[in-house]
């Protein structure tokens, strides 16, 4: 390389340009997991929020029954199915959905696993 004179003249003969950048700063987790974005990220998204899949979780236990080992379980295969069931309703079976669940907590507030006491008393004693 010979020199060309001086380092101005030798800058603007170069052919390529380097752009000057700064380094980007690591991204830095937050302390509380990322929970104060889930609420600006669910917004206007047409999905199921982080509350309503939890409203849905306690939905389960309280149909099932919570105080059974099952009862969970068997919440969880009556919140999914009825809905699915209920498609042939069209546009009201969100409606029939909710009167349903509304109907199971009034008659059985103890879940659907409580039936046979209900059914037997005296298993109830026991």
């Amino acid at each position: 390389m010979t020199r060309i004179g001086s380092t101005e003249t030798a800058e603007g003969s170069s052919a390529a340009t380097a752009p000057v950048t700064q380094p980007e700063a690591p991204p830095v987790p937050a302390p509380d997991g990322g929970s104060t974005d889930s609420t600006a990220a669910d917004f206007g998204s047409p999905g199921l929020s982080r509350r309503s899949y939890a409203i849905l979780l306690l939905l389960a236990v309280i149909v099932g029954g919570s105080g059974r080992f099952f009862g969970p379980l068997l919440g969880t295969v009556v919140i999914v199915l009825l809905p699915e069931w209920l498609r042939f309703m069209q546009n009201w079976y969100l409606a029939a959905f909710g009167f349903a669940i509304v109907a199971l907590m009034i008659w059985l507030p103890g879940g659907i696993l409580s039936i046979p006491d209900r059914i037997n008393p005296r298993r109830r004693a026991r």
